[in-house]
């Protein structure tokens, strides 16, 4: 089944389309994901970020509501417990985005600067591929 596909694109792949797209140079990790590629990226400065490129069955309209949820969800809490969709430089925050085989993606940003906690709670279900401090997630 082709929706469960996940995009072909590499870290190297990611990395290229940040600097791109918005203008930023991270040090990228990849999360595992059923449907799509997820990469936690961090710059020098400690700004954290996750790029999300999306399997290409979602639809647009699919992610306007996440990102309504996040933008409502985030008016209700504290500032900084949810993350934040970061603007590509033309503005937009969703963009589409080509993978080697010529399948189309909608790709994101959202920034997590004072949520490294979601962060965190990402890796604590990917603990082989990233570093968590001991008994952050409850072990």
């Amino acid at each position: 089944m082709p929706e469960l596909v996940r995009p072909e694109f590499s870290v190297k792949d990611a990395s290229l389309l940040l600097e791109e797209h918005y203008g930023l140079c991270c040090t990228l990790k990849e999360f595992p994901g059923e449907r799509d590629r997820n990469f936690l990226a961090q710059e020098k400065n400690g700004e954290t970020y996750v790029l999300k490129i999306s399997n290409s069955c979602e639809t647009l309209e699919f992610l306007q509501v996440q990102h309504a949820a996040l933008e409502r969800s985030s008016k209700l809490l504290e500032p900084g417990r949810i993350p934040i969709v970061f603007p590509a430089k033309n503005g937009e925050s969703l963009l589409r985005v080509s993978s080697a085989d010529g399948s189309q993606h909608w790709m994101r940003l959202v920034r997590c600067t004072g949520c490294v906690w979601f962060v965190m709670l990402m890796a604590c279900r990917w603990r082989s591929t990233v570093r968590i401090p001991e008994n952050f997630c409850g072990s």
